[in-house]
């Protein structure tokens, strides 16, 4: 289990904050509890990785119960601050609204608070890259029993649940009134009032619940010794509204892990951006470039070759003279020529091969023989072979010739 928060926020600024920080494999009866600070158990839960859950104060809300014939909570959540504008002070638009379980008449519970209200107790928790599992109303999570009241009294200030998503808070010395106009004013009478005693309250309080026992609705007493683990262990069983809706919904946990880290993952974005618009850029760059190379080089070509008809672009013919020079390599005449005129050659006396060409298919050689009846000899010889010797020139060379000869296959 991922460690949890439970914090119970303040009424006021500047107030204290009650809170229970489970670890992960605490149970709740061993939770760490703490008062002061909320910015503290904020910074304690982030220590950790707790998930945080906010018990928001009754006092700061109002609840409602609005009748909508739609269906669709985006179509009921557009029609609600239309049919509560004369009943919230300010302007509905201040205002965040959390939507409950619609009801078998067709009616659906609301919860109001001021947004901006709303937005610093989320704030406070997505800023160390929490998640905020829940945002319950403390006064919604008292006890509740078909047709009963639940009054918690905690010190001068009096929590009363009287339905399934409605309640009020009061100060404790106006309870007894508001009970007494609450009643006269019910829809259905209760059938009991349980009351709630917390640490701190005034002991003489029980006697100011008389005068509403005196109206025929009985008063049930007990105590209440830690109200905060009460409010957690009602958290997952009871189906008040939780505020954390529609702009305050409840992030996954991915993305509230990843917050911290939003702000670099624009930089790199930024980054990439222009990364690529240079590479664009570039791109188009170097393409302009070809083309205008290109336009040279048939202007060049034109003022050059005015006489070219066909200027072909000058890879194409670079490609052409490639394959021009590749099929002539593949042409083994010369080799065959070497093979078969080398034997002869070498054995004629005084040979020395003194230049070597090949050129169109005739090999021409310069060499020095002994005399010129040598190569008479061989010129018969390679006759024999469809060769053909012929003998160019000839001068004397010390005690031989120097000869220049050429060889090519007959026709």
């Amino acid at each position: 289990m991922t460690a949890r928060l439970y914090l119970r926020l303040p009424a006021s600024e500047g107030a204290p904050a009650q809170w229970l920080l489970q670890g992960a494999e605490e149970s709740l009866e061993s939770a760490a509890s703490g008062v002061g600070d909320p910015q503290q158990a904020l910074d304690q839960a982030a220590e950790i990785g707790a998930d945080v859950y906010l018990i928001a104060p009754g006092e700061r809300v109002t609840c409602h119960r609005v009748d909508v014939p739609l269906r669709g909570e985006s179509r009921i959540r557009r029609l609600v601050p239309f049919a509560l504008e004369e009943v919230l002070p300010g302007e509905v638009t201040d205002y965040h609204f959390a939507l409950g379980e619609r009801a078998e008449g067709g009616s659906v519970p609301v919860v109001a608070v001021q947004a901006e209200l709303m937005g610093k107790w989320v704030d406070g928790v997505r800023e160390r890259g929490l998640i905020a599992k829940a945002c319950r109303v403390d006064t919604l999570l008292l006890p509740h029993k078909p047709n009963h009241w639940t009054v918690l009294v905690e010190s001068e200030v009096c929590r009363i649940r009287t339905g399934s998503a409605s309640g009020y808070c009061c100060d404790l010395e106006n309870l007894t009134v508001f009970l007494r106009r609450a009643i006269n004013e019910a829809d259905e009478r209760p059938e009991g009032i349980d009351l709630l005693m917390a640490p701190g309250s005034q002991e003489t309080w029980q006697l100011e619940v008389i005068d509403a026992t005196s109206r025929g609705v009985p008063v049930h007493t007990a105590d209440l010794n830690r109200p905060l683990q009460r409010f957690v262990a009602a958290i997952a069983q009871d189906p008040s509204p939780d505020l954390l809706q529609g702009a305050f919904r409840t992030e996954t946990s991915w993305t509230g892990r990843l917050r911290p880290w939003w702000p670099v993952a624009a930089v790199a974005m930024v980054w990439l951006v222009m990364v690529m618009s240079a590479w664009g850029y570039d791109h188009l760059r170097m393409r302009h470039e070809i083309v205008s190379l290109e336009g040279e080089i048939r202007s060049i070509l034109k003022s050059s070759f005015p006489q070219m008809r066909r200027l072909e672009p000058p890879r194409v013919r670079m490609e052409q003279a490639l394959a021009e020079l590749r099929q002539e390599a593949g042409d083994d005449r010369f080799l065959r020529l070497m093979a078969e005129t080398a034997p002869s050659l070498v054995r004629m006396p005084g040979f020395a091969l003194r230049g070597l060409r090949y050129q169109n298919r005739v090999l021409e050689m310069q060499v020095a023989v002994a005399n010129i009846q040598a190569l008479e000899m061989v010129r018969e010889e390679m006759a024999g072979r469809a060769l053909e010797l012929s003998v160019v020139s000839a001068s004397a060379d010390g005690d031989g010739i120097l000869s220049r000869i050429t060889i090519r296959e007959m026709s």
